[in-house]
């Protein structure tokens, strides 16, 4: 994968109607930030939006608690806001992806990173 360390956020992000009923449930506040969190997570496995361990081992509730240092329950109602509010969908594998990906991810920027990479990449070999 491209080593890729930015995704977008929106400065309006906090007046989202989805961001603002998440506020609203228990530990709102925590559950935005792990949005935030989950974002970054996709950025970091830079697979069109999947969050995984690896690409064959996907997240649990207890891995994501762990990982982030949230409480498990917190993990378990964010997952299902999300989930409620189309923000994320779980495949029949057990990974998290999240929905409308490109709105966080610039993915013309990325195929320009991914092909000037791949130039690097093309003459250091041809060099060697």
């Amino acid at each position: 994968m491209t080593d890729v360390q930015w995704i977008k956020f929106y400065v309006d992000m906090f007046k989202n109607p989805k961001i603002k009923k998440l506020r609203r449930l228990p530990d709102g506040d925590k559950i935005a930030l792990i949005w935030i969190m989950f974002l970054a997570l996709a950025g970091e496995c830079n697979a069109s939006g999947l969050i995984y361990i690896t690409e064959s081992v996907p997240y649990t509730d207890e891995d994501l608690a762990e990982d982030l240092k949230f409480d498990v329950n917190t993990i378990r109602l964010a997952i299902k806001g999300f989930g409620d509010l189309g923000m994320i969908e779980i495949t029949n594998e057990g990974f998290i992806n999240i929905l409308n990906w490109e709105k966080y991810q610039n993915e013309d920027k990325l195929a320009t990173v991914k092909s000037k990479n791949f130039w690097v990449v093309t003459i250091q070999v041809t060099q060697m």
